[in-house]
């Protein structure tokens, strides 16, 4: 099911596929620099799938705008 909240991953060292329906919006992929501070590392726009490495930090996943995802 598509996900529609914003998400926080805790450090996995994996790599992970997220599929994106962008539907006029975005999906933004942070990574987490230091406590509280995250730094936009993609932005993605359109309908894709794309492999994400979820390495020794954490990473939140924002949607907007109409925007849904699902992590594989």
């Amino acid at each position: 099911m598509a996900d529609t909240a914003t998400r926080i991953f805790e450090t996995t060292g994996q790599e992970r596929l997220v599929s994106v329906q962008a539907n006029g919006g975005s999906v933004a992929l942070q990574v987490e620099h230091a406590p509280g501070v995250w730094i936009t590392s993609d932005t993605i726009t359109e309908d894709s799938v794309n492999r994400v490495y979820f390495g020794a930090a954490r990473v939140r996943i924002v949607p907007s705008g109409g925007a849904s995802y699902q992590v594989h």
